[in-house]
């Protein structure tokens, strides 16, 4: 206990409140997903499948208006990483018996 003080001091304990948030779920079981599934099935009277075509249709309003700005960093990552691969592969490397040698070398 003593280390967490020494290691939070001024600063947010996200294992703490992370715990506190699961033991509250514990303690009031409306919290837990299954929980506010089950709410919303008897607030709303509906069946299962209802409910999940209303899940369905939400994510899929969300998902055709969504900007992902970080698709585009990913396909030029994707698309450098190709490029230095091929640089790679074309570099001429020692010989591989060379190469093992080596190898071994370091780690024997």
């Amino acid at each position: 206990m003593i280390f967490s003080v020494i290691l939070f001091k001024n600063k947010n304990n996200f294992w703490k409140e992370s715990l506190q948030k699961q033991k509250e779920k514990i303690e009031n079981l409306n919290l837990s997903p299954s929980g506010r599934v089950i709410e919303k099935l008897l607030q709303d009277n509906l069946s299962h499948e209802e409910l999940g075509m209303e899940i369905a249709k939400n994510n899929a309003a969300f998902f055709k208006n969504y900007n992902n700005s970080s698709e585009n960093k990913f396909k030029r990552e994707a698309s450098l990483s190709k490029e230095q691969q091929k640089k790679i592969e074309s570099e001429e490397g020692p010989v591989f018996e060379e190469y093992l040698a080596e190898f071994l070398s370091k780690v024997s």
